[in-house]
């Protein structure tokens, strides 16, 4: 999960909803901005800008999980292609944190989803070899979905 910044689509909502279902939320917490690496930690109350002025929490850090643990992640970006392409900020956190799922055969955890509004769609997107993509993105009118069989066999 991550907590919206400028204009990105609000995940409160969802946030909401996780915990009404007794989901545990983590967030994002930058861990390094030498080396663009971030942990995850639980979503807690007491929040404070980073030095990008997204929020995160202000404790927490020694209850940090690795994004191998996570089963899924919200994704912020800034546009997405038709095959799951992402376009993010620029720093490339979490093409750093989830390089690992390029390896893999099979994708298991984390499912990684794209949060964004349908206007971020675009028709070709441009990828680099350490792009990590998404197995789908939700938009405020709509679900795509870039790898059925993944989300099938997960019963989502």
């Amino acid at each position: 999960m991550y907590l919206a910044v400028n204009g990105e689509l609000d995940t409160t909502p969802i946030i909401r909803l996780a915990r009404r279902h007794g989901c545990r939320v983590f967030v994002p917490v930058i861990r390094s901005h030498r080396t663009s690496s971030m942990w995850f930690v639980p979503l807690s109350d007491a929040l404070r800008d980073n030095r990008f002025g997204t929020p995160e929490p202000a404790s927490g850090r020694g209850l940090r999980i690795s994004p191998r643990f996570l089963d899924l992640v919200l994704v912020p970006l800034v546009a997405f292609g038709a095959s799951g392409e992402r376009l993010g900020s620029g720093a490339g956190y979490y093409d750093r944190a989830f390089a690992y799922l390029r390896t893999r055969r099979t994708w298991r955890k984390p499912l990684l989803v794209g949060v964004a509004y349908e206007w971020q769609h675009v028709a070709d997107l441009a990828t680099e070899p350490w792009d990590v993509p998404l197995a789908a993105v939700i938009t405020d009118s709509t679900m795509h979905s870039f790898a059925p069989s993944i989300l099938r066999a997960r019963g989502r």
